[in-house]
């Protein structure tokens, strides 16, 4: 039944190409998959794949959090067809200690058994397929212990399957443990790929330049100023960092380092350096100009689309959930660490029904629960790494059909370290622009489309000037909408379904803008 099931079961291209890698890379490797485009599916297809070949095939599914469970149990049963009976997890207080086909572990259950397991099991003629979910976590010094069995002399390294699954599987010590243990990366597939495929929605990235305060910028520069100091200080005294490329991960790791060591000078150093940068974080985090953007965003966005909002601090996460449920009462959830258990279940449950549309979140969200895909999400603080950027655009892109292009808004400070852009990953030409905010005025600036939209509207006063002040308003309100951009199908789909002639109006305004910029890019 499981084959059967398998079978008919239709792969996208990018999963039928990544399994015959696997394949091909002796069953062992990872796939960098982008988030939404069907990494669980792909797995699961290519564990029933191998099974045929091998009976006696155990396997063990590890995923970093407890709520990713029934998400790879219900894939399982689901699409599968696979026996309830055939399934095990352990974790938390549902640790099955039967052999199961399959078996579902949460890494703080499986760090000190695991590995043990595989070897009781190899000894009865068993053989192991590892699907590692979210395999970047696995790189620590505590989780890896679930790779143990490698290193017993009586296990038999030809038994040994490995799949491991991530957007972002590089980590620091990427080499060293988890392209040792898992394999190396057997196959990409990007998140411009993914789109171009239609497996995950398109989505337009909006770059959002804000400002330091003049009190702010001043503390900035202040805090620059001495941790460039104390970083001339740390190459004279460790002149082989000048032959190492070492990126803000590796930088700190290193620092870390020498936290540990036993030369107090270099340890108390390391330290000065630590805490300037978290305090120059800190003055980046808690600029003012963050949360005035987000406010006036909200604002001039449409309200009937669901809004997430991601913060990298429970305070601002608390903050921007006061102000807002003020103006839009009963239309704001906020979800964080700190909440208890049925706030932050009531709040996602409100999201998912629609009750609430505007979800605001920290960290919490940033991976792995499986919450509604949103239309619109907002980037008000967050850290450098891609990884986060890349989860946290992941929660806007999963496919939902009849759904129309989704907007990303990553806010940064302009005079600072932040990057101006989200991923090393770039958007094509087309989905990617800059938006600048004015403190002061409350409002954003849209050079891009402010300029085409006034050589639009020149070309409309030589043929009609009568019909400048409709293009005019119309053009102005899509000035922060994706309507232009949507498919010309797509627009002329809404004209006809408008009730009234001005949304007839604005539509037949929005194609020709489509066009006028079409005409454009050719020239």
């Amino acid at each position: 039944m499981e084959n059967e099931k398998k079978n008919k079961i239709q792969l996208y291209k990018w999963q039928e190409t990544c399994i015959d890698q696997w394949i091909n890379s002796n069953y062992r490797g990872i796939a960098q998959v982008a988030t939404g485009g069907g990494k669980t599916f792909m797995a699961i297809h290519a564990a029933l794949q191998l099974k045929e070949d091998n009976p006696n095939l155990k396997v063990k599914i590890v995923v970093p959090k407890a709520f990713l469970v029934n998400q790879w149990k219900s894939c399982l049963i689901e699409d599968f067809s696979i026996n309830k009976q055939n399934i095990g997890c352990y974790y938390g207080k549902e640790k099955c200690l039967s052999s199961k086909p399959f078996m579902i572990y949460v890494i703080n259950s499986a760090r000190y058994t695991l590995a043990r397991k595989i070897l009781d099991e190899s000894k009865k003629g068993f053989s192991h397929l590892l699907i590692l979910d979210e395999c970047h976590h696995y790189s620590s010094q505590e989780n890896s212990k679930i790779f143990e069995f490698l290193f017993d002399k009586q296990y038999d390294l030809t038994k040994y399957y490995s799949l491991g699954l991530s957007a972002t599987p590089k980590t620091t010590t990427f080499h060293s443990t988890i392209e040792k243990f898992i394999g190396p990366i057997i196959f990409t597939y990007t998140i411009n790929e993914a789109m171009e495929d239609k497996i995950i929605n398109d989505c337009i990235l909006y770059n959002v330049k804000l400002k330091f305060t003049n009190k702010e910028l001043e503390s900035y520069n202040e805090v620059s100023a001495q941790i460039s100091k104390l970083i001339g200080i740390l190459y004279s005294s460790f002149p082989e960092m000048n032959k190492q490329k070492m990126n803000y991960d590796q930088f700190l790791s290193f620092l870390k380092k020498l936290i540990r060591t036993r030369d107090e000078d270099a340890s108390s150093l390391a330290k000065s350096i630590i805490i300037k940068l978290l305090e120059r974080q800190n003055i980046l985090y808690n600029a003012s100009s963050r949360l005035s953007a987000v406010i006036s965003l909200v604002d001039i966005l449409n309200k009937d689309k669901k809004i997430m909002i991601f913060t990298e601090r429970i305070t601002q996460t608390n903050a921007l959930f006061s102000i807002l449920n003020k103006k839009y009462f009963g239309k704001v959830s906020h979800f964080h660490s700190k909440m208890e258990e049925s706030e932050k279940q009531f709040s996602l449950e409100s999201y998912r029904s629609g009750i609430t549309n505007i979800l605001i979140t920290c960290k919490a969200l940033d991976e792995g629960l499986n919450i509604p895909s949103s239309d619109i999400g907002i980037i008000l603080s967050g850290n450098s790494q891609e990884r986060q950027r890349i989860q946290r655009l992941g929660r806007i892109l999963r496919k939902i059909k009849g759904k129309s292009l989704s907007s990303l808004f990553y806010c940064y400070l302009g005079d600072s370290v932040e990057k101006d852009f989200l991923l090393n990953e770039s958007f094509k030409e087309e989905r990617e622009f800059n938006l600048k905010f004015n403190t002061n005025l409350k409002s954003f600036s849209f050079p891009y489309y402010e300029e085409m939209a006034e050589r639009m509207l020149k070309q409309v006063k030589t043929k009609n000037e009568s019909l400048l002040p409709l293009f005019s308003k119309y053009l102005k309100e899509g000035t922060f909408k994706n309507d232009w951009l949507e498919s010309l199908n797509y627009i002329e789909k809404q004209r006809a379904e408008a009730t009234d002639l001005d949304r007839k109006n604005y539509w037949y305004c929005m194609k020709k803008l489509k066009l006028f910029r079409k005409s454009e890019l050719k020239n």
